[in-house]
């Protein structure tokens, strides 16, 4: 292959890369507040139920 062939395919292959890391940063974020906002609707729906209970 000629040099011009290879500095296309590596351009090709570290675009690809890098996308694909930048995507999976993006889910795992929103993956993490989703399940701490989960947390924190679960905590208080138990104070609440503490709250009920205990009156």
């Amino acid at each position: 292959m000629c040099p011009a062939c290879w500095a296309t395919l590596a351009m090709i292959v570290v675009g690809a890369s890098s996308t694909g890391g930048l995507a999976a940063l993006v889910v795992n974020k929103f993956r993490n507040d989703t399940s701490a906002k989960s947390n924190i609707a679960l905590s208080k729906l138990k104070e609440s139920q503490t709250k009920e209970n205990g009156s």
